[in-house]
Formats: C-alpha cells, sequence, structure tokens
C-alpha cells in the first residue's frame, strides 16, 4: 500500500497557463489551455487551472510554498488562501472511491492523478465563489437590518451599485470558469477513471454548493436591486419637490409683479 497526500489551493486570480509552462521548469505531462500537469518525479505532481487553482500531490512543502510564492509574491498571503487536502492510499485491488478526505485508488497512473487534481481544482474554487458570496450576503444584511431599525439606508447609490458590480462580476465568473461538472476526456474511455470522477463530485458536493452558491447570489442581487429602487425613488421624490418649489416660488413672483 501507498499512501500519497495532496492539496490543493485556489488563488481566487486567473492563472496564465501559456505563461506558467514557459516559467516552471518540470516535465509537462498534459496540458491544453484551460490547465498543466507538471511531473515533478515518480509518483509527484503539479497540477495548474486557469481559474486559479494549484493542485500539490505528492509534493514537498518547501516546493509547494515556493510555487505559491511565484504567484501570489507574499507569503502572509498563503495561509488564508482557501484550500483543501485528501490522502490518496494506493492499494492493488481497491475499488476506487472517496470519502472523509481519502481517495482510494488500484493504481496511481499520470490520468488518475489528473482527475483527483481536477476535482480537487473544483473544491477549492467552489470554496473560494462561496467565501466571497457569504461576504456580499452579510453585507446586504447588515443594509437591511439597518433599514428596518432606522427606516433608510446606510449605503449610499455608489455604494450599491457597486456591490451590484462585484455581484455580476463574480456570477460572470463562475459561469466563465468554473465548469461545475467538468470532467477530463480521458474518463471517458476508463470505467475506473470514471467511477473515481464520480465518487469524488459526490463526495465533495458540487451539486449541493454549486446550487446553493447561486440561490445566495441570486438573493444578494435582489436584495441590492430593492435598495436602488429605493434610492432611486428616493431621488425621484426630491426631484418632485424642487419642481413644485420651483413652481411655487414662479407664481408667487407672479403675484407679486401684478401686486
Amino acid at each position: 500500500m501507498l499512501e500519497l497526500n495532496s492539496i490543493a489551493y485556489h488563488l481566487g486570480e486567473n492563472i496564465s497557463i501559456h505563461e506558467a509552462k514557459k516559467d516552471l521548469d518540470y516535465i509537462v505531462s498534459k496540458t491544453d489551455q484551460e490547465f498543466a500537469l507538471f511531473e515533478v518525479a515518480e509518483h509527484s505532481w503539479i497540477y495548474l487551472k486557469n481559474y486559479g487553482s494549484i493542485v500539490f500531490i505528492n509534493v514537498e512543502e518547501s516546493l509547494r510554498q515556493d510555487l505559491l510564492l511565484h504567484f501570489i509574491n507574499d507569503s502572509s498571503e498563503i495561509n488564508s488562501l482557501p484550500s483543501d487536502d485528501f490522502s490518496i492510499i494506493v492499494q492493488e485491488g481497491v475499488l476506487p472511491r472517496a470519502d472523509f478526505g481519502k481517495v482510494y485508488v488500484s493504481n496511481i497512473s499520470i490520468d488518475v492523478a489528473h482527475v483527483i487534481a481536477l476535482n480537487m481544482a473544483q473544491t477549492v474554487a467552489l470554496d473560494d465563489f462561496q467565501s466571497r458570496v457569504e461576504s456580499l450576503l452579510e453585507t446586504t444584511r447588515q443594509l437591511s437590518n439597518y433599514l428596518k431599525a432606522k427606516g433608510k439606508l446606510s449605503a449610499s447609490p455608489l455604494k450599491v451599485k457597486r456591490l451590484i458590480g462585484q455581484t455580476l462580476v463574480l456570477k460572470n465568473r463562475m459561469a466563465e470558469n468554473l465548469y461545475i461538472f467538468d470532467s477530463p476526456d480521458v474518463i471517458w474511455d476508463d470505467k475506473e477513471l470514471t467511477e473515481l470522477d464520480t465518487q469524488m463530485h459526490a463526495d465533495l458536493e458540487f451539486s449541493r454548493r454549486h446550487e446553493g452558491i447561486q440561490l445566495n447570489l441570486t438573493t444578494v442581487k435582489e436584495n441590492l436591486d430593492t435598495f436602488l429602487s429605493i434610492q432611486q425613488h428616493k431621488h425621484s421624490s426630491l426631484l418632485e419637490w424642487i419642481i413644485i418649489l420651483l413652481i411655487l416660488l414662479e407664481v408667487i413672483q407672479i403675484i407679486i409683479e401684478k401686486i
């Protein structure tokens, strides 16, 4: 039996796969425009996904730290990056399965490493999106509580518009970059790889978490649209009073001139 450690991080920003292949001095085992799988040594890989995830399989901590610093340039940020880890248990004859932070496989090939790395890349990306959405949700919750207590909004129209912008950017980034049900092509010709991918999808609860994020994004957007509508109504009311006042002044002026 062989046990390998694996850990994934999400940087929060996209990674240029083209530039990474030029900068990193490792053998490129598999690649396309969206990912690169580098072989560091026997049973040791680094996986980069273009939407900002890095996965290390059986890679020493010092090398992990060096590579993370290559992308973020600030050691103090590493500990705050969304991360997740799995133990890969390689045991002859075992059926592929994943549960409680462990993945069981009968062999550890490049294709197996690819399937595991892609799933780990997706889960830390989901963690990052979930954290960002929860932050937006908490902000709108505070604005709602203030509106309930004071009968007015504590945020300016500009701040509300910026929050709407953040929400739309986040939603678009998920739609463009995070294919939550994405699977490597190699699984379609291999029953064990297909089962491994299915097992990891289920264990990491991709569907439930993705639906939760989308629901929270919708709630945030609806709240912000309501806040903006309130502010626009307030602005319209102010303009109406200004117009009424101007008309009144004009009438007073006419009366004065007739006297």
